[in-house]
């Protein structure tokens, strides 16, 4: 019920939040890491499609949690030091995302904006992280086996010419490692 009501916050039709939430349950998301957290390959699988892609980590470090500002969320907004990966969405839409690490390198946080005009000026803020590493529960041996990845999404909608349609939400997704 709270993925139809983020969908629904975020503008999806009936039909569109139906068909996404009866396809989640069936969902496997796989992440990988290279070049020491630079990349970051994330690949969602589920009967509908499977949308591949990897962002790219901006070298500088900012603000976990940031505050809104008139434009969208804290970011994007910085000039010459951000890297913005250009990236298509399994609709076709364009995406302009950026990443980087926070909370002293346990917390990957991305920016979204989409190109379609019915979100102009729309954000989709995530952090992800290991839910025992940002508790302090490693193992002796620094292992992550055990470990529950959780990503929490913040939509926040469009200023002007929302009439209504699209409101602030966001939803706490965590998977098991398989």
């Amino acid at each position: 019920q709270s993925y139809d009501t983020f969908l629904q916050a975020c503008g999806e039709s009936y039909w569109m939040r139906k068909l996404l939430v009866n396809a989640v349950s069936m969902q496997t998301v796989y992440i990988q890491q290279h070049q020491n957290g630079r990349l970051l390959e994330i690949v969602d699988m589920h009967p509908m499609v499977t949308w591949n892609r990897t962002l790219v980590a901006s070298a500088r470090a900012g603000a976990c949690k940031s505050a809104q500002q008139k434009n969208g969320p804290v970011g994007m907004h910085d000039n010459g030091t951000l890297h913005i990966n250009h990236l298509v969405d399994p609709q076709g839409d364009a995406l302009k995302v950026e990443a980087y690490w926070c909370d002293g390198g346990t917390v990957h946080k991305s920016l979204l904006k989409t190109s379609k005009s019915r979100l102009k000026d729309a954000w989709l803020e995530s952090y992800r992280y290991l839910e025992n590493l940002s508790e302090g529960n490693v193992s002796a041996n620094n292992s992550t086996k055990n470990s529950t990845l959780v990503c929490e999404s913040i939509f926040y909608p469009p200023e002007s010419g929302n009439n209504g349609r699209f409101s602030s939400t966001s939803i706490i997704w965590k998977y098991e490692r398989i």
